[in-house]
């Protein structure tokens, strides 16, 4: 078995899986040692990649990473099955922070990513976290495969945190699904999908809303739409411009709500203005998707 990686500079590292199956059947009828079979998989593909290498085996390894084996891409032949495929913009948050860290600036000040810092701009990592992790390193975790919905411990205690008091629970449990996913982008992705194979609607976001909200909706190809949200000049939220905008939604409409922590004003609803959009959900048969990333 071989297993081979790559250094890209043009973000293809997604073609690892591919190349690997589609040069492992050519390897059966090719002669050639491991280092020029990873000469020819660079060859023939045209990657732009700055190193590749195979892993069979230490020596295999070393004669890689040696400068007269190392691989230099050529340059992309006219028959790449990729050369169509357009490169994607960076994303606007992450790209930010790129640009931060490059600036040489010492008076600069980072507004991107919401992370807390201390006051030399370092991560801050709160006490409880650090106590959480060493509550796991000592709780010898058999590392056992979770179910499909996700851990049992796991999803009681989201659901605890999410809706408080055991008497909610007991009242409207029969009512309550938890899928544990793969962070907040994971969770918008798999629950748009659902919506999207089940309950198919046109979707609303605020203007304006975090940007893979939108890249999330547009890749799904469901319908985007955008509602008032922010006023400039009062600098909060223009809520009568998007309760107006909610009453004009069509029955089965899929609004998503930031349930706290607008990202990215930071300006959210008062209790009273969320019964008010709970009503509207309701009279209106809207299907009311709160966001609950920094809750």
């Amino acid at each position: 078995t071989y297993f081979f990686f790559f250094q890209a500079e043009d973000g293809i590292r997604d073609f690892c899986l591919y190349l690997f199956f589609f040069f492992s059947s050519r390897r059966r009828h090719t002669r050639c040692s491991g280092v020029s079979w990873a000469r020819r998989c660079v060859q023939e593909t045209g990657i732009n990649a700055e190193y590749m290498g195979i892993i069979k085996n230490k020596l295999l390894m070393q004669q890689l990473q040696t400068p007269n084996s190392q691989i230099v891409a050529a340059p992309r032949q006219q028959d790449d099955v990729f050369a169509d495929i357009e490169l994607a913009p960076p994303d606007q948050i992450l790209g930010l922070a790129l640009a931060f860290k490059a600036d040489q600036d010492p008076n600069k000040v980072g507004l991107g990513q919401g992370a807390y810092r201390d006051d030399d701009g370092k991560p801050y990592v709160f006490p409880s976290v650090r106590k959480a992790e060493q509550i796991i390193a000592s709780a010898n975790l058999d590392k056992e495969y979770a179910p499909i919905d996700g851990t049992p411990e796991f999803i009681k205690a989201a659901q605890k945190l999410l809706f408080v008091g055991e008497d909610v629970l007991a009242k409207y449990g029969k009512y309550v699904v938890t899928s544990q996913c793969v962070g907040g982008t994971g969770s918008l992705r798999l629950a748009f999908e659902f919506l999207n194979r089940f309950k198919p609607g046109t979707v609303y976001v605020s203007n304006p809303t975090w940007v893979n909200h939108n890249q999330i909706v547009e890749y799904m190809g469901m319908r985007l739409v955008e509602y008032p949200y922010w006023c400039p000049e009062a600098k909060g939220l223009n809520f009568p411009a998007m309760i107006g905008s909610l009453r004009q939604a069509a029955p089965g409409s899929i609004i998503l709500l930031h349930a706290c922590a607008h990202n990215p004003t930071g300006v959210d609803p008062t209790a009273e203005q969320w019964r008010e959009i709970a009503k509207v959900c309701r009279e209106k048969r809207l299907f009311p998707y709160l966001s609950l990333i920094h809750i």
